[in-house]
């Protein structure tokens, strides 16, 4: 066991590379040795937990390790609305047995890291769902709209004469309230997500409680190495990816460096090492995240494939959904929709270039229809090999 000042300086130093608010508060309660309530919360909106989340995570396994109580939170009841950070748009609504659905499977993703005997999992719904009008309108005029246009995506699309539904604006209200709700004593999420978090710290000084800290982790990218990795940008790679290991083997350097970094995985800098070596680096990566998230047999049969794609080039390395309401699209919206290319005017200059296959044949028509709902293969030069899989909504 540590002693009360080792458990504070692991404590700090676990966070050291996050940005916090007000994390001195709770120094003298630390080192006297109080364990504290800290919340993270997740929305089903997507039935996978990806890396991304797993910034989060491993902090959290090790502050649970010193003794304090996780508190996950599976937000089925905000879910319904969808966090509007970093939207430009409206997102479209999910429907219940979605959520419901997805939200089945993060409890045995997130306890391949936390231990399931000492984390508590509650669904927002839970206290939420009972909410009548009478009781919102006190909650409600705690804010001000002027304090919820702040946000700089809610200012942006001000800016840009886009619609900002009401249920958006009042999205941050109601996960602020969740803090309030479990009188948390620190919240943990991405950097994206500050806004959210310390209006929850507002919210409970609203309500006279201690005001939680708050603490933000850096914001892992995706595999496209531009924007964050998240679910509906297609970039991200889930837990229980079938092919995690090779699409860490497509990372770039610098990406490699970064899920070093964040993931705390035991290996150098990139930046360190040079030629051969730095393929090793890259393999050892490889066999070390796809173990610690899905086993020593998983990463053998993943490595073996992995392997054989590159000997063979003949199997797909990943599967992607696409659902619309269209009976048919042409292969470029497809790609496009997708993020599988830039811009129409470079998938026309694919297709031109024959760098376009289609289950093994190569594409000549810049108007080459698909039916939906279908499957195909589609390989995009020489390096982007995958399966989509479109479906009708």
């Amino acid at each position: 066991m540590y002693n009360n000042n080792d458990a504070y300086d692991i404590f700090h130093a676990i966070l050291q590379d996050c940005n916090t608010v007000g994390l001195q508060q709770l120094e003298p309660a630390l080192r006297a040795g109080k364990k504290l309530k800290i919340k993270f919360g997740c929305d089903p909106t997507q039935p996978d937990i990806h890396l991304g989340h797993c910034v989060v995570l491993e902090k959290l396994k090790v502050l649970q390790e010193l003794g304090h109580q996780i508190v996950f939170i599976i937000g089925d009841c905000t879910a319904l609305i969808g966090d509007p950070t970093g939207k430009n748009v409206t997102r479209p609504p999910l429907a219940l047995e979605t959520i419901h659905t997805n939200a089945q499977t993060y409890q045995a993703q997130i306890f391949q890291i936390l231990d399931a005997t000492q984390t508590i999992v509650v669904y927002n719904s839970t206290w939420l769902h009972q909410f009548t009008l009478a009781g919102l309108l006190p909650l409600f005029a705690k804010m001000t709209i002027a304090q919820l246009l702040n946000r700089q995506d809610f200012k942006g699309r001000l800016q840009a004469q886009k619609p900002i539904g009401i249920h958006e604006i009042i999205y941050p209200i109601l996960q602020a309230y969740d803090s309030v709700h479990l009188k948390s004593d620190l919240e943990i999420g991405g950097e994206d997500q500050l806004f959210n978090l310390l209006l929850g710290r507002e919210l409970q000084t609203n309500y006279q409680q201690i005001p939680q800290a708050v603490v933000t982790v850096p914001l892992m990218l995706g595999t496209d190495g531009h924007k964050k990795m998240s679910k509906s940008l297609h970039n991200a790679i889930h837990l229980q990816d079938p092919y995690m290991f090779a699409k860490i083997m497509s990372l770039s350097d610098a990406l490699m460096a970064q899920y070093i970094h964040l993931l705390h995985v035991p290996l150098p800098n990139p930046a360190t090492i040079v030629g051969a070596r730095l393929k090793d680096l890259k393999m050892a990566l490889a066999t070390y995240i796809t173990e610690r998230y899905q086993g020593a047999e998983a990463e053998k049969q993943q490595r073996a494939l992995f392997l054989n794609v590159v000997s063979t080039k003949q199997e797909p390395l990943q599967t992607i959904e696409l659902q619309t309401s269209l009976s048919s699209m042409t292969l470029i919206q497809i790609l496009k929709t997708l993020k599988l290319v830039e811009s129409t005017s470079q998938a026309k200059r694919l297709i031109t270039q024959k760098a376009i296959d289609i289950d093994h044949r190569v594409v000549n028509d810049i108007n080459y229809l698909i039916s939906i709902p279908s499957t195909f293969h589609c390989k995009i030069g020489k390096k982007l090999f995958t399966t989509i899989k479109t479906q009708l909504t």
